[in-house]
């Protein structure tokens, strides 16, 4: 992804919810990301959007289930 401060050329939203429409967790890009996000039930939407002016490598996600909470805990680093 571009290293862009203001992600709008590469980026990723996560979503608390099944849906496009489910409420926002966060946007990152290329030098915004989060350690851990936390989902309030068993789904994230993502949604990766890119321009096509550079090619980069992408991005990497790491995502873990805890199953006596129900909650999965998604890691993840841009590349």
């Amino acid at each position: 992804m571009e290293k862009d401060r203001s992600c709008q050329y590469d980026n990723l939203q996560v979503r608390d919810g099944p849906l496009a429409s489910s409420p926002l967790l966060g946007q990152y890009c290329g030098i915004n990301y989060p350690q851990k996000l936390t989902s309030t039930g068993t789904d994230l939407y993502l949604r990766f959007h890119s321009d096509e002016s550079e090619n980069e490598i992408g991005f990497n996600i790491t995502y873990t289930i805890h199953d006596p909470i129900r909650k999965s805990i998604f890691t993840f680093r841009l590349c």
